[in-house]
């Protein structure tokens, strides 16, 4: 005798045994559920936004924008009423941003935010430089909802998402989180399961690197809570799951899953320089400390460092900060657009990395120079060093746009002066930020 199966929906299915008629197996089928699919799914969107407005505090929201996760994940917070979604990120502290959202059907219960929200689209706007924006998502199909936890996935990414209720408020939840990922390390040892083991955390991709006790290779990616650090895919030692890690002011490391994970942080090096440590006025000192204009460091975790405000009114210049290693890093990058008025078209325009002793210049992003503090907490004092490309020594900078000329090669056209830094083009031996008083 053949059975035949058939599958219903996603949660179940009905074994026909042959010999039975089609009408029996239909009747099974229509018997399955108490309700139509459509009543279901309405049932979900109301439930799914009931739970999302009870929140008093609303949630915070484990988002992790590249389906790669090139950029780590990132705490979120929204708050949720009959129309619109309060949303802050540890991106923007401070900063509260409120939109209209929806909840509809599409393959699912899906919650969108479907108009402007300059913080939760960061991440799915695209520009100039990136066709597809950062792979981020503002449509999120609900999987499951519980009184305290949501989860999601990316309808574009099809990346986890998980909401969970806040018990503070979201301000305060946010500055807890940003305080650990600022004090965070890069180095811990202890015990995962009973293997003793050496720990290496990169806090640019936010990953917990080791070597299993089988030899392999394992990578967690994490987001910083307001207690410690929550995994993007639960870890299983020895039987037992582990969501997060709990961290106190020692540096040690405890999953609140009994004992599974025991960990032990090392701190920096006495090199290293906290985030906040960069915010303010500074003297850029350049021509080797002959010219030394004053300017701004202006935070921008958005994009992972600072802009260098005030050494031209057309653009600031941006200083990536490594979290690894606590230096700022000045990389050639696009400053801006140029219309030239003698053909009509519009350049793009360079911070290029130069080379004064060879006369070569670059812009790739690999080449640049990056900062050493000199260790003085009074007067801080970050000397810029070339950043060790190997293929590459950069000890100064030009403002050109490049073209290819009619000969194949690439060539600079000279822009007007007001594009440079004191009228010169040529940002000859970059020296260091000098800190304010």
């Amino acid at each position: 005798m053949m059975t035949i199966i058939k599958h219903i929906s996603r949660v179940g299915l009905v074994c026909c045994i042959a010999g039975a008629t089609l009408t029996g197996c239909l009747k099974e089928q229509e018997d399955y559920f108490d309700e139509p699919a459509t009543l279901r799914l309405q049932n979900t969107l109301d439930r799914a936004q009931q739970t999302l407005c009870s929140a008093e505090y609303g949630w915070a929201m484990d988002y992790y924008p590249d389906r790669d996760l090139e950029y780590g994940g990132y705490a979120y917070t929204i708050r949720f009423d009959s129309l619109k979604a309060e949303v802050r990120t540890e991106l923007l502290p401070g900063q509260a941003v409120s939109s209209y959202y929806s909840m509809a059907s599409d393959d699912g219960a899906v919650l969108t935010f479907d108009t402007y929200n300059e913080l939760m689209h960061f991440f799915a706007t695209p520009s100039s430089s990136e066709y597809e924006a950062k792979d981020g998502d503002f449509e999120f199909v609900i999987d499951s909802i519980g009184q305290d936890v949501i989860t999601m996935h990316g309808k574009r990414n099809q990346n986890h998402v998980y909401l969970h209720r806040l018990t503070e408020p979201a301000d305060t939840y946010l500055q807890k989180v940003i305080s650990i990922g600022e004090n965070f390390v890069g180095q811990c040892s202890g015990t995962i399961g009973t293997q003793q083991t050496d720990c290496q955390i990169d806090l640019n991709k936010r990953t917990l690197c080791y070597t299993d006790a089988e030899g392999n290779d394992q990578e967690h990616y994490f987001i910083f809570t307001d207690r410690g650090i929550r995994f993007y895919e639960p870890l299983f030692i020895s039987g037992t799951r582990v969501d997060q890690l709990l961290v106190d002011d020692q540096l040690n490391m405890t999953s609140p899953e009994g004992d599974a994970i025991r960990l032990q942080g090392v701190p920096h090096d006495a090199g290293f320089v906290p985030y906040s440590n960069y915010e303010g006025y500074f003297y850029f000192s350049i021509y080797e400390g002959r010219i030394a204009p004053t300017v701004y460091l202006r935070p921008n975790r958005f994009k992972g460092g600072f802009e260098i405000v005030g050494l031209n009114s057309l653009y600031t210049i941006f200083l990536r900060y490594d979290k690894n290693t606590g230096s700022l890093h000045l990389n050639p990058q696009i400053l801006g657009i140029y219309a030239n008025p003698n053909d009509g078209l519009r350049y793009t325009v360079y911070l290029m990395a130069w080379n004064t002793t060879t006369g070569n210049l670059t812009w790739s992003t690999d080449a640049g120079m990056k900062t050493v503090w000199n260790g003085d907490t009074e007067n801080p004092v970050y000397d810029f060093v070339t950043n060790g490309y190997a293929r590459f020594q950069t000890d100064s900078y030009y403002v050109a746009y490049p073209y290819l000329g009619d000969d194949g090669y690439a060539h600079l056209a000279r822009l007007p002066s007001e594009w440079g830094v004191g009228g010169q083009l040529q940002i000859q031996k970059v020296t260091s930020l000098i800190k304010r008083n």
